[in-house]
């Protein structure tokens, strides 16, 4: 009996850390959204080193975040964000740098790839800390209220990932 009980507590952990590493992103995204904060309160720096804030006057936000400066499978995966810009105007598009010694390339980067965007860097690395993301390039939607209602990371390939954007920039 005991040794049943054992086993028993033995599956019921396994059984959570196999639930737990399947649904992280969406574990994550839902402890980060359970918070209040106000992205447009960040301070940022913008590629010359002055300090720069996101417009408030977005009614969304598409955040590309990640300090992998040479992802360029990311960075094609990205080719999805071309245009949007035109079609979404009311939507603000960023591009954020986890650290300020690859700014300048991450943004030569993404300027090479014409992903849409404004470029900063977040060297406090603040949203890593408040949104509890992983090391992996991902990107982010905030609604009209700047509260995160879905991440993408963009190491998976997705079937229709130009379908997925369309459908979080309607939600807002």
């Amino acid at each position: 009996m005991k040794n049943f009980k054992i086993n028993i507590a033995f599956g019921v952990l396994v059984g959570l850390a196999v639930l737990g590493f399947v649904f992280e992103d969406k574990i994550r995204l839902f402890l980060a959204s359970s918070g209040s904060m106000d992205i447009t309160e960040i301070q940022f720096k913008d590629i010359s080193g002055r300090n720069e804030t996101l417009n408030p006057n977005f009614r969304g936000y598409v955040i590309f975040y990640s300090d992998l400066v040479g992802c360029t499978i990311c960075l094609q995966r990205l080719s999805n964000l071309n245009g949007l810009e035109k079609s979404y105007p009311e939507i603000g598009f960023y591009g954020i740098a986890k650290h300020a010694n690859e700014g300048k390339a991450f943004a030569e980067m993404l300027f090479q790839f014409e992903i849409p965007g404004t470029f900063l860097v977040d060297d406090l690395q603040i949203i890593k800390q408040r949104f509890l993301l992983a090391d992996k390039p991902i990107l982010l939607f905030f609604n009209r209220n700047r509260t995160l209602i879905a991440s993408l990371p963009l190491d998976v390939e997705y079937e229709n990932l130009k379908k997925q954007i369309h459908l979080f920039l309607n939600e807002y």
